[in-house]
């Protein structure tokens, strides 16, 4: 009876917790209008940063226990980087394995609202967002106003990420 509890705690938790990563979700959420950045591995942490209000700053909440970064210390003294030589050689990514796997993605709402500030500009670019609207079904706009609004909310796991890499 011993040997099955410790064999479940050695072989079975952790092989729980690798397949929950596989096929827990990330999600990325930006919202310009209200000042929302945020990274989530859902449930177990997330990492928002907040830049509506002065000093802006970030906040991360992992497994429940929450912290504060505040970044008003700017006047801190930083040291000069020091380059460090690669020891191992450099991976090489084809550009159909990173398109399969930017395709992994799914984009679960969009909403893109710019104005460039130049009429002109914005004359020659409203027929080619309409384009994009009307070929991809996201939601873009150009105005004449002064608005500029980005909404997006983009969602993967890492099972999709390998199966995409590995797919082609």
């Amino acid at each position: 009876m011993m040997w099955w509890i410790l064999w479940i705690s050695l072989i079975g938790l952790p092989g729980v917790l690798v397949i929950y990563l596989l096929f827990a979700s990330w999600v990325l959420e930006v919202d310009s209008a209200a000042g929302l950045y945020r990274f989530s591995l859902v449930p177990v942490f997330y990492v928002r940063w907040v830049s509506g209000d002065f000093p802006p700053y970030a906040e991360m909440r992992i497994l429940g226990f929450r912290r504060t970064l505040d970044f008003s210390d700017r006047d801190r003294k930083r040291g000069k980087p020091v380059k460090r030589k690669r020891s191992h050689p450099k991976i090489r990514f084809r550009s159909s394995r990173m398109g399969a796997v930017l395709h992994s993605f799914r984009v679960r709402n969009f909403y893109l609202n710019i104005d460039t500030g130049d009429m002109a500009l914005n004359g020659r670019l409203f027929p080619w967002v309409y384009l994009i609207r009307a070929q991809t079904g996201l939601r873009c706009y150009i105005n004449f106003t002064g608005n500029q609004t980005m909404q997006c909310i983009v969602k993967n796991n890492l099972y999709r990420v390998i199966r995409a890499y590995y797919s082609n």
